[in-house]
């Protein structure tokens, strides 16, 4: 199955603050993906700093998250 993404992606890492979360996150950044926000129940409300000097909000849920941000790509880790 392929996936297509465009500029248009929005997107929301789940399990974005967890190790394994983490390490492809700055080059999803660096591809130019436009990550919005991830979900971590125990860091819902924090905001995760990235390596460009930005951060992305946290949220406990994907619902949370998607109502937020207009998310409309979800990444698992």
């Amino acid at each position: 199955m392929a996936i297509i993404l465009d500029e248009n992606a929005k997107i929301i890492v789940q399990g974005k603050t967890c190790s394994e979360g983490m390490k492809p996150t700055p080059r999803m950044l660096d591809s130019g993906a436009q990550l919005v926000g991830g979900t971590n129940p125990r860091k819902a409300g924090q905001k995760v700093e990235c390596r460009d000097g930005g951060s992305v909000p946290g949220f406990g849920t994907v619902k949370e998250a998607m109502a937020a941000t207009g998310a409309n790509v979800s990444v698992i880790f």
